[in-house]
């Protein structure tokens, strides 16, 4: 999805602010909670979707990494096994039972999407495995691996977003999650999602040289502090 054109700048958070300083260390070990429960992946979005505005400033629209990066860094402490990771690529989403090829919305992530700001950005698991250094994503199995979209609560204004500027694409009228957890096969029919293993290598890069991953730490720490009162 677009992304600011210019290094963010974070919030600080303010004096005194209880931080879960222990969620941002890959954590070995039991589950702190059982993340396939319906109850704690609804707690986990919400604390994280509010983490993701307290610490940007914003209303989330446009933050889809920051979602990313910040999400994979606490489902890893919150699972202990370390088997998430952020996943960036194409978007595509398709108004359901439109029946018109007009009615869909992509972001496609080929030739350079990070750079120009032309991607999306999500949590997968079991499609990727990291190499001993932690740093290189491995295609595992496309059609089994687990999907995480934080931020799918902004699908609608991504959609209506571009509506506005074109006079064949109807305004959004489809469901409005508040995230997406399931495995890729059992995705909703009206969204497809696409990783690209070099331009989520890149976006790795994207997120050390503007800042963005201290502020990924920033929005895990204060969702994991939110989180405590689960375990």
């Amino acid at each position: 999805m677009p992304q600011p054109s210019r290094p963010p700048q974070f919030k600080p958070l303010p004096p005194g602010t209880p931080v879960a300083r222990s969620s941002i260390p890959i954590r070995r070990g039991r589950p702190l909670v059982d993340l396939h429960d319906s109850a704690i992946r609804d707690a986990v979005a919400h604390e994280l979707h509010q983490a993701v505005l307290d610490v940007s400033e914003s209303d989330g629209v446009g933050w889809c990494l920051l979602y990313s990066a910040g999400g994979e860094m606490l489902l890893n402490h919150l699972s202990g096994d370390a088997s998430y990771a952020g996943q960036v690529g194409s978007l595509r989403l398709h108004l359901p039972d439109a029946g018109s090829d007009a009615s869909i919305f992509a972001m496609v992530v080929d030739h350079g999407g990070v750079d120009r700001h032309e991607f999306h950005a999500w949590i997968g698991r079991h499609l990727t495995a990291r190499a001993p250094d932690g740093t290189v994503a491995v295609q595992v199995d496309e059609d089994q691996y687990e999907v995480i979209d934080f931020s799918a609560r902004h699908y609608p204004t991504w959609w209506n977003g571009m509506a506005a500027h074109l006079e064949d694409l109807p305004a959004w009228t489809g469901p409005t999650p508040a995230y997406i957890w399931t495995v890729k096969q059992h995705l909703p029919p009206w969204v497809s999602l696409r990783a690209s293993v070099a331009e989520t290598l890149r976006a790795h890069d994207v997120l050390a040289s503007t800042g963005m991953l201290d502020g990924a730490r920033a929005v895990a720490e204060l969702a994991g502090s939110r989180l405590q009162h689960l375990w």
